[in-house]
């Protein structure tokens, strides 16, 4: 009999430690479930900020790639009218026109998100190696892109260009979108025009202000077309993230 008690109480005791195992992964499955569901819930918001912030940034490259067309349409009509009338003197709107080209904006490089999940070791919550490898090789190329922006803008613009325009016009408040209560618009003394008259039928500074106009077409083309690939870029990733949120 107690052969038999030893028996039952063995298998007794085996079926408790299967109930007990069975219990432990069946607790970490629903863990495992649970962490992965969270961690996917994570990603997503994650990949729709990167949207969010791609979108904005395609948006502002939008506008500022028309920003850049305008000016360059601008530039080509200063140019074509000193070709016509031979000084800079009889272009209308001459000092107005050259104040529109002094003005610059920056590139739009919105990058909250990506430092954000690069900072926090975060990257690899998303899944698609080729989507990850994709927005990583997006923001270098968006850093890469925005430091050669901002190098022509100072290398070119700023060191060569600047200079000259200052010396050769009367800067306006309003020429720049200031109004001023105090400051008379358009005020010049005789003796003021005067001396910009002479200097801009100078043929120095005649080709000086020319240069400078032709290069402001030409490095702002330039930038325009690093901003038409950086959007081209913008959507191929909106697409391929689009992708991945429906998954």
């Amino acid at each position: 009999m107690e052969t038999n008690k030893t028996g039952k109480y063995l298998k007794y005791a085996i079926g408790e430690i299967v109930l007990v195992v069975i219990g432990i992964l069946i607790a970490l499955s629903l863990n495992n479930w649970n962490f992965n569901r969270l961690e996917r819930q994570e990603e997503q918001r994650y990949l729709m900020r990167f949207k969010s912030d791609i979108q904005m940034q395609l948006d502002q490259m939008a506008e500022l790639e028309g920003n850049l067309q305008t000016k360059i349409d601008l530039a080509e009509s200063l140019l074509a009218d000193y070709q016509a009338k031979g000084s800079f003197n009889k272009v209308d709107g001459f000092s107005t026109g050259i104040s529109k080209l002094m003005r610059t904006s920056s590139f739009p490089n919105i990058n909250t998100t990506f430092n954000e999940i690069n900072a926090s070791g975060q990257v690899g919550i998303i899944r698609n190696d080729s989507l990850r490898s994709a927005i990583i090789k997006f923001y270098q190329y968006n850093d890469m892109s925005e430091y050669a922006y901002k190098v022509n803008l100072q290398d070119v613009f700023y060191s060569l260009i600047f200079p000259d325009y200052l010396s050769g016009i009367h800067i306006n408040f309003q020429d720049f979108g200031y109004e001023s209560s105090k400051v008379a618009p358009n005020h010049i003394s005789k003796q003021q025009a005067d001396y910009l008259a002479n200097k801009l039928d100078q043929p120095e500074m005649a080709l000086k202000i020319y240069n400078g106009i032709s290069l402001r077409a030409l490095f702002t083309n330039a930038n325009k077309t690093r901003i038409s690939e950086s959007k081209k870029k913008c959507i191929a990733l909106l697409d391929f993230i689009d992708q991945n949120l429906k998954n």
